[in-house]
């Protein structure tokens, strides 16, 4: 398993995610506003996304924590 974070500072998103090597993404869905999960193929979680992060972070938190910025574009493996 592999996990990675990302921020795009535009969106105020951060996306992790944490999948399998074999793990397909399958589809996603807003569990609450504001908070995505990514499914593989057998239904389990492989990413997470979180809108407006900003508001629970102090400045620098985020880079602090490791994310790295990410294109605006999302793929399907996010």
């Amino acid at each position: 398993m592999r996990a990675h974070a990302t921020y795009d500072p535009e969106a105020d998103a951060i996306g992790i995610s944490f999948r399998a090597d074999n793990a397909e993404y399958r589809d996603s869905a807003e569990v609450a506003p504001g908070l995505t999960l990514d499914f593989d193929t057998a239904g389990r979680v492989i990413g997470v996304e979180i809108l407006g992060v900003k508001r629970f972070l102090a400045d620098g938190e985020i880079q602090s924590a490791g994310a790295t910025p990410r294109d605006r574009k999302r793929t399907a493996a996010a």
